[in-house]
């Protein structure tokens, strides 16, 4: 599995998706 550091752009971004209630798997694919 590879791992990386998120940058502060993608952080708000998942915290944005997380809180318009997409899914963890959706927030993922969406970031790829």
């Amino acid at each position: 599995m590879i791992y990386r550091q998120l940058t502060e752009t993608k952080r708000y971004q998942i915290f944005n998706l997380k809180k318009e209630g997409f899914s963890q798997y959706a927030i993922a694919e969406s970031l790829n």
